[in-house]
């Protein structure tokens, strides 16, 4: 009889736990997600929530991820469910995952709907400013069932960003210009989330803003707009892009050397390092005021 009592008991429990966690959520679509139970298996075909999964320690979850989830290390150990761009539906079925972590802008409306048509729940994410990336940090550990970490990384970026806010104030307002991709140039217009690290950096984006998120500009275009700060990222392809600007030698830029070098995720993926990139921008634009 004390046998059975203490089994219901367990059952009661773990019952109440599962009430205590189940939720509901609204996604970046507008998409009403519910869970019932914490989720034990999760893919992930976005690189930044693979990223904060392993920040807010539930890296372990993680039964798939995608060939862009390289950060942290411990990501490419990981199973691998195909490119970035275009998933291997088999091997999310075979993975059986409780959630599926998708981006509005990184994967296709019709793919997402595909998994939810399988009977999926998928929860699809899309951050374009540094305040959406805190809220995504917290929002996932609640999906997750790891709410505590969750708060205190969001804390944390909060002081670090209003830091940097409040170190930016009475400075001056530099006419910058952050490139993406230097052959063809892009370059990171308004609205994207480079523009918004900029911004409370305190420096001005030197796009036009009728230009677009990503333009693609001509070197005519950029000797006429002159910027007086540029920012590159190195790549696997290029680990010195800094040098490509040397060539052209009446940017302001190039004479006053601030062609400045800052890690391409920490200003264009949205995860817990835009902080970093945010306060590498501000040592760019203020370091020798």
């Amino acid at each position: 009889m004390k046998i059975v009592s203490r089994v219901l008991l367990l059952f009661c429990f773990v019952l109440s736990h599962w009430s205590a966690f189940a939720g509901q959520w609204v996604d970046a679509v507008g998409r009403s997600v519910a869970l019932d139970a914490p989720p034990q298996r999760i893919v992930s075909l976005v690189p930044s929530v693979t990223e904060i999964l392993f920040a807010l320690g539930a890296g372990e979850k993680l039964v798939g991820v995608t060939d862009y989830c390289n950060y942290p290390a411990e990501a490419r150990q990981r199973p691998q469910i195909g490119a970035y761009a275009e998933p291997n539906l088999e091997a999310i079925i075979a993975a059986r995952p409780d959630i599926i972590f998708a981006a509005a802008d990184g994967n296709r409306r019709s793919f997402v709907e595909r998994l939810d048509a399988l009977g999926f729940t998928t929860y699809v994410t899309y951050p374009k400013t540094l305040d959406d990336v805190v809220t995504l940090v917290v929002t996932l550990g609640e999906v997750a069932g790891h709410v505590d970490t969750a708060n205190a990384l969001a804390e944390d970026m909060r002081q670090r960003i209003e830091r940097v806010r409040q170190q930016s104030i009475g400075k001056s307002t530099p006419r910058t210009l952050i490139t993406v991709m230097l052959k063809p140039l892009y370059v990171a217009g308004t609205g994207t989330m480079a523009d918004d690290l900029l911004r409370i950096a305190g420096g001005v984006n030197t796009v036009p803003l009728d230009g677009g998120s990503y333009p693609t500009w001509g070197i005519e275009g950029l000797l006429q707009n002159d910027p007086e700060v540029i920012i590159v990222s190195p790549h696997p392809a290029d680990t010195t892009p800094d040098v490509y600007f040397q060539q052209w030698s009446q940017l302001q830029a190039v004479q006053q050397q601030r062609v400045y070098s800052i890690n391409v995720d920490w200003l264009h993926r949205p995860s817990p390092r835009v902080v970093l990139g945010l306060e590498a921008l501000h040592r760019a634009l203020h370091g020798g005021e």
